[in-house]
C-alpha cells in the first residue's frame, strides 16, 4: 500500500489531529507480514491528548498514564489507530 492507502481512511474520519508529529504503520503490515484475516495498527504521535466519544482510554505506565485508541472497520478489515504523545515517547 502506498502512504495515501494508510492516510485516507483515517482523514475521512477525521482521526488525524492538525498538530500531529508522526503516523506510522506498526505491527504484521508493517513487516509485510500481514494477511486477508489481518487487522492494520496505526500510531499517530502528537503533543496534545486527543479524547472523542468513540474513543478508548488504555492505562499504562507513563505520564500521563493512559495512550488513547480508535477502531474502525474499512473493506471488512479491522484499523486500529494509538494515539501517543510525543512526551511518552
Amino acid at each position: 500500500m502506498e502512504t495515501e492507502d494508510w492516510l485516507r481512511p483515517l482523514r475521512e474520519r477525521g482521526l488525524i489531529p492538525d498538530d500531529v508529529l508522526a503516523a506510522f504503520v506498526v505491527g504484521s503490515a508493517a513487516r509485510g507480514w500481514h494477511n486477508s484475516r489481518s487487522d492494520f495498527d496505526i500510531y499517530v504521535v502528537s503533543p496534545s491528548d486527543r479524547e472523542s466519544e468513540s474513543s478508548r482510554s488504555i492505562s499504562m505506565p507513563l505520564n500521563p498514564p493512559h495512550i488513547r485508541s480508535e477502531m474502525f472497520y474499512e473493506d471488512a478489515r479491522r484499523w486500529e489507530v494509538t494515539y501517543w504523545l510525543d512526551a511518552q515517547i
